[in-house]
């Protein structure tokens, strides 16, 4: 609830604070300055996406967020877990998805019907190698097989995105259905030297790794830093990421942000980092995504993961 406050002869209720949680460095605060000045606003940031999962699980009602910031990845997990509710989105964000079709733009976000998220930036799957352990650079999904890389590579800790890697491998789409996807999940899975989702880049630098795939967004800030230790490969077709507003709880002012964050302030800032993308710019024609699955699909992948050592989706 908000704060009650005295000015002149009357009273007035400041109105409550927007709660927005998000991984640290998705905005700086000098273009979230602008919307504060409208509209009170509290951004919470988390050194990684895991952190702020724990933190949102384990919140009390009281301190728990309106709008949470994840990749689409931590979607299905957080409808499971009833921490979100749908998210009805402005008419220019709704105008904007039906622009872009019905991939990114719209069923990116949505199961049964219902929106639940609402992507706001995207970028692609890369992979991010050690220049010095890889004399022949990557150029496909193909060479996440090479004998070269048995145990020396790092993938995100997600089934979803490791079945949509081995379906890679046979030039598949993630939504398709491979009658040799358990034994390509156990030939890319025997190449992997650990699951990160919180630092993988960190084994790749200091560990006995020589490949990770990381986002796209992270792989830059990853090179900037590391130029001479690290190269990108973006493999085609791209495979996408994207992150998306969820809705914890209601607030008045969530339509207003939403919209903020599909305005020219944001947009331009989004243009002009590396490795990520607003909405408002299309992805490459031949991408592909985590999209939802059909209920046979999504049987048929669980059968082929939890055919491996402690398999689960």
């Amino acid at each position: 609830m908000g704060t009650l406050a005295l000015g002149g002869c009357g009273m007035f209720v400041e109105p409550s604070r927007l709660k927005v949680w998000w991984v640290a460095g998705r905005l700086p605060k000098r273009i979230t300055r602008r919307f504060a000045q409208t509209h009170p606003l509290e951004i919470k940031e988390f050194k990684t996406a895991p952190l702020l999962w724990q933190a949102w699980q384990d919140a009390d009602a009281a301190d728990r967020p309106h709008l949470v910031s994840l990749g689409d990845g931590w979607l299905d997990l957080a409808i499971a877990a009833e921490l979100i509710q749908p998210i009805v989105a402005p008419p220019s964000l709704v105008a904007l998805g039906q622009d872009l079709g019905q991939d990114l733009g719209h069923d990116l976000g949505h199961r049964q019907g219902l929106g639940y998220g609402w992507p706001w930036r995207w970028g692609t799957w890369v992979m991010v190698y050690r220049r010095d352990r890889v004399p022949s650079p990557p150029q496909t999904w193909l060479d996440l097989e090479q004998p070269a890389w048995r145990r020396k590579m790092v993938l995100p800790a997600s089934a979803p995105l490791t079945i949509a890697l081995a379906l890679k491998l046979r030039g598949k789409s993630y939504g398709e259905l491979s009658p040799d996807l358990a034994a390509d999940l156990r030939s890319l899975t025997a190449q992997v030297l650990a699951w990160d989702n919180e630092a993988p880049l960190k084994i790749l630098l200091h560990g006995d790794a020589h490949l990770a795939v990381v986002g796209s967004a992270e792989a830059a800030a990853a090179q900037r830093d590391y130029p001479q230790q690290l190269a990108i490969a973006e493999p085609r077709p791209p495979l996408l990421w994207a992150e998306v507003w969820m809705q914890a709880q209601s607030h008045p002012a969530i339509a207003d942000w939403l919209d903020f964050c599909q305005g020219p302030t944001v947009q331009e800032f989004l243009q002009g980092r590396p490795g990520v993308q607003p909405l408002a710019v299309s992805p490459p024609p031949d991408s592909d995504w985590l999209k939802p699955l059909l209920p046979e699909t999504a049987r048929r992948y669980q059968a082929a993961w939890s055919a491996l050592p402690n398999g689960r989706l």
